[in-house]
């Protein structure tokens, strides 16, 4: 019988974000079996609810405070009990699971970076940049998700070509097919002829949904609506603000959905604004369903979305360039379905899940050995 990896991974929280949904789909499609232990440094464990059946997982809590010498000991011996095949851990905030990894000197460490919150969205801050350096380039690897951040890697954090591996992220391109949800359209309020603009994600402040909210308003199209599915701090500022430059009816939340497939195939046009991302997972989900996007040109966004002559990139603080492009796809349904070809076929060509988990699992086995 096949050997069961031990796989301890640290995340700041286990909430249901990018980074935790993405994880959890390649540990759920893993090609050798495999034991993993969770530990979330804020105690908060939502994203577990998206484990397959089957999939042999404990969820630990840190035990003591988090930071300084105390809390370095405790995770450190949290470590050594666990006694892992692999670390693996995410983000800035876990980074100091990367030093107590080190000092335990028991397994394999891969740190994962997917972005920055807002604070570093245009630039990092100098003491987490030469925290990196020290601390990343003495672990097995780091993986990033985009080139952007790979670029960051070698030029910011100097690391060398043979400790960064770039892994796109991965959709699964069988779920998210194109489709044409009339039922719901009409729970939303849309008519046969209306144009839904929609947006799924966090209603956080890094996530920019006001400029998506003030650029619709802008176009004063009469035969669209904007749905912004979702939830978070940002919400109750959001539904004033949508009170305040539309009309009631044409700016909808739904609120927080389980399955975000229905709602995409309910829109005609995806929306993205947010000021910094990488290779964000709603906009390939969106992409896989077939549906044409305006973004802002943060991380790869401009590159995934490359369809010539279509406006679908804006900087993050141009409303009026926004505005412009969703008149632009409101008004013209032709280019609306080529778009939304062009982004299904590259979804299906360069962002499939299976190509994601193989990438992963390459490395994870590599490590091992």
């Amino acid at each position: 019988m096949e050997k069961t990896v031990r796989m301890l991974h640290v995340f700041p929280s286990f909430l249901q974000g990018g980074t935790e949904l993405r994880i959890i789909r390649v540990l759920n499609g893993l090609p050798f079996p495999a034991r993993h232990t969770i530990l979330a440094l804020d105690g908060r464990f939502a994203a577990a609810a998206n484990f397959a059946s089957g999939i042999q997982f404990e969820l630990v809590t840190k035990p003591g405070p988090r930071g300084g010498f105390s809390g370095l000991r405790e995770l450190r011996g949290l470590i050594l009990r666990s006694n892992p095949d692999l670390l693996l851990t995410y983000n800035w905030g876990a980074i100091e699971a990367v030093l107590a990894g080190r000092l335990s000197a028991r397994c394999a460490i891969i740190h994962n970076e997917s972005g920055f919150g807002t604070d570093e969205a245009n630039s990092r801050k100098s003491r987490r940049v030469w925290a990196r350096r020290l601390l990343l380039s003495g672990i097995h690897t780091t993986i990033v998700n985009s080139q952007t951040l790979l670029n960051i890697a070698r030029t910011e954090y100097k690391l060398p070509a043979g400790k960064i591996n770039l892994i796109r992220n991965g959709i699964d391109v069988k779920r998210f097919v194109p489709g044409r949800n009339d039922a719901l359209r009409d729970q939303l309020g849309a008519g046969p002829d209306t144009v839904i603009f929609g947006f799924i994600g966090k209603h956080r402040e890094e996530k920019n949904v006001a400029m998506m909210v003030e650029a619709f308003a802008a176009t004063k199209l009469s035969n669209a609506i904007l749905v912004l599915v979702g939830d978070g701090p940002c919400r109750r500022q959001l539904e004033s603000l949508a009170q305040r430059v539309a009309s009631p009816g044409r700016i909808v939340f739904p609120g927080e959905v389980q399955d975000p497939v229905p709602y995409l195939q309910a829109f005609d046009v995806f929306v993205i604004s947010s000021f910094t991302e990488q290779t964000p997972n709603a906009l390939l989900e969106a992409m896989a369903c077939g549906l044409p996007a305006i973004g802002t040109d943060v991380g790869d966004i401009g590159e995934i979305l490359t369809a010539g002559d279509a406006p679908v990139t804006v900087h993050s603080a141009d409303v009026a360039a926004m505005s412009r492009s969703m008149q632009a796809l409101a008004e013209n349904p032709d280019l609306r379905a080529r778009l939304a070809a062009q982004n299904r076929q590259r979804c299906v060509e360069r962002y499939s899940l299976d190509r994601m988990v193989h990438e992963f699992s390459a490395i994870y086995q590599g490590a091992i050995r």
